[in-house]
């Protein structure tokens, strides 16, 4: 029996964006801005804690072709500090890993490491190693792809027939719309794919294992990127992968947490639920950066309009972003509406029901954006972007502005 660790997308010395640094203190500034490479530095211990017999990284080490040389030290100190404790390396650049022309750290790698090449010319077989762990053989297939996409063929390239041991197959296979297609990776003698690029962890496939750990320490607020388990410690025995286990070694998650104001009848109310939904308690022990959202109609709707009852509310919920582990609100999205009674509305006539009429009857998902040149252009050109929000939340938003506006007697 034996054991690894699969990361991959370690962004090394990239720091986390997004995030606004009013009032942020220098200490909470400066985990925000090394998460990256602490996050690493915690792989490496997790690795050592469980005595794995070898860790295999399928790209994504940096973040460009401008990481520095913080980066590429960290990443060859962290290497070596597996060999020291007996732990071997095997490593696959990804497409962003290339070190620009002229510029690199890392002249050697550490002895325990194996970095594979690139792609073999056409028909050649990827590179192999095979090597003991466990009592049990090993054969890792792997291939580089640094500042190129994968060639179209390069899964012919991998084994259709079993070798020696257990096969890993070793790839970054990236994102967007070079992305190689994961779901033919079973047509392979691989017993376990090892890959990198996908933000977010996902079994693809099981037995054979195809397995994406996602990204290791996220990097914003984004659906994304806002980290979680991006580790994978696989336990193989008899040649079958008998146990995987999906482990946090991020520093920072990003939390997105909506309460609703309906049933709430203080202020004091509302910061408990934030606060509850917040607490790194709730999230694996790790500091938190949170984008909240307060929704819904009701008695608090006057107060929480008042931007000095808000700016408090931020403050309390703040007070935590000196502490370690950390809290800090990063937003707060305030989408509250007078208290009113909707259906009475609709069954009126006047400028309000009109109002919500035109709200509820808005162009569909799809051709909403059609409308915008009838808009006014200082207004359009406000809107004539690429947006993250759905057309039902534009006309939601929307609404919420325009009843706050002029429904505010009305409540």
């Amino acid at each position: 029996m034996f054991t690894f660790l699969h990361a991959a997308d370690l962004h090394l010395d990239t720091p986390v964006t997004g995030v606004a640094g009013r009032n942020l203190p220098p200490a909470t500034g400066e985990t925000l801005r090394d998460a990256s490479i602490l996050a690493w530095d915690a792989l490496v211990d997790t690795a050592i804690a469980h005595g794995v017999d070898f860790v295999v990284l399928a790209g994504g080490l940096y973040a460009g072709p401008d990481f520095g040389l913080r980066a590429q030290l960290c990443l060859s100190d962290g290497l070596a500090r597996l060999g020291a404790a007996g732990i071997a390396s095997y490593v696959v650049l990804g497409h962003d890993d290339a070190a620009p022309t002229g510029w690199g750290a890392i002249d050697g790698w550490p002895d325990s490491t194996h970095v594979f090449g690139g792609s073999p010319p056409s028909g050649q077989p990827v590179e192999s190693v095979t090597f003991e762990a466990g009592g049990e053989t090993v054969t890792i297939h792997g291939v580089s792809n640094p500042a190129r996409p994968l060639p179209d063929d390069i899964l012919s390239r991998f084994p259709a027939k079993p070798t020696k041991g257990f096969s890993i197959g070793l790839l970054h296979v990236g994102q967007g719309p070079n992305r190689l297609p994961v779901t033919e990776l079973t047509t392979r003698s691989i017993g376990y794919w090892a890959l990198g690029g996908a933000r977010t962890p996902t079994v693809h496939h099981r037995d054979p294992w195809v397995v994406e750990p996602g990204t290791v320490q996220g990097r914003n607020r984004g659906d994304g990127d806002r980290g979680g388990p991006g580790v994978q410690l696989v336990t193989v025995d008899s040649g079958r992968v008998t146990e995987i286990q999906s482990l946090a070694v991020d520093l920072v998650r990003f939390v997105r947490a909506t309460v609703d104001i309906t049933s709430l009848q203080s202020i004091t109310e509302l910061v408990d639920r934030f606060q509850a939904a917040v607490d790194p308690g709730h999230h694996d022990g790790r500091s938190v950066v949170a984008e909240l959202v307060v929704n819904g109609s009701g008695t608090l709707h006057d107060e929480l309009v008042d931007p000095t009852a808000a700016a408090k509310i931020l403050k309390v919920l703040n007070a935590g972003a000196a502490t370690t582990p950390f809290v800090w609100v990063d937003h707060i999205d305030w989408r509250t509406r007078p208290a009113l009674d909707l259906d009475e509305v609709r069954q009126g006539t006047d400028f309000l029901s009109d109002l919500l009429a035109t709200a509820e009857g808005a162009p569909g998902t799809e051709d909403w954006q059609d409308h915008l040149p009838t808009l006014p252009n200082d207004v359009a050109r406000y809107l004539d972007t690429d947006l993250d929000l759905t057309s039902g939340e534009i006309t939601a938003r929307a609404l919420d502005l325009a009843l706050n506006e002029f429904a505010g007697g009305q409540a």
